[in-house]
């Protein structure tokens, strides 16, 4: 779900009032402003999520390496099993 648009605080002013007081260069510094700030955002959402994926590919490595001894170590003891050692 995006995030709605980020309007900078500013006292007690209402947008209207601070359209009509800006010249056409503040109200581009100011778009670009909000720019960054929304561009900032995205980047925390980004890393948070980067960071969520990480820690479920880590655990998923963890589970698939005890998974694989497990494994190994029924084969080894199925091996032993059926062709006991000295049984040849």
């Amino acid at each position: 779900m995006p995030r709605p648009l980020i309007e900078p605080e500013i006292d007690d002013l209402d947008s209207d009032e601070i359209e009509s007081e800006q010249t056409p260069r503040q109200r581009q510094f100011q778009r670009r402003l909000d720019a960054r700030l929304q561009a900032a955002e995205a980047q925390k959402q980004l890393a948070r999520a980067i960071e969520k994926n990480a820690r479920y590919m880590f655990c998923s490595t963890i589970i698939a390496g005890v998974i694989t001894v497990l494994a190994a170590a029924t084969i080894a003891l199925e091996v032993l099993g059926v062709f006991p050692p000295g049984a040849h």
